[in-house]
């Protein structure tokens, strides 16, 4: 569930692994990142580092906005494939 139509959740994988990581887009702009790389069900949030377009990173993001965001993409994660 989505809190408003401003946020995407995208579930990205690699060839050998499914459900690693979620993107969470605020107004097309990448926000940031949460995976579970460590081990299933322990999650990291990665914010976007330097050297990245400016144009497509969102810095600025309402917290009450993104915790329930950030809520849904470790939920996603945790789907079975």
């Amino acid at each position: 569930m989505q809190p408003n139509n401003r946020f995407e959740i995208i579930i990205a994988s690699e060839p050998d692994h499914e459900r690693l990581v979620a993107e969470i887009y605020y107004d097309r702009k990448f926000a940031l990142l949460v995976s579970q790389e460590r081990a299933v069900g322990q999650f990291d949030l990665e914010t976007p580092g330097p050297g990245l377009d400016e144009s497509l990173i969102a810095r600025r993001v309402p917290l009450d906005l993104l915790q329930p965001m950030i809520k849904a993409a470790c939920e996603q994660l945790q789907l079975s494939p």
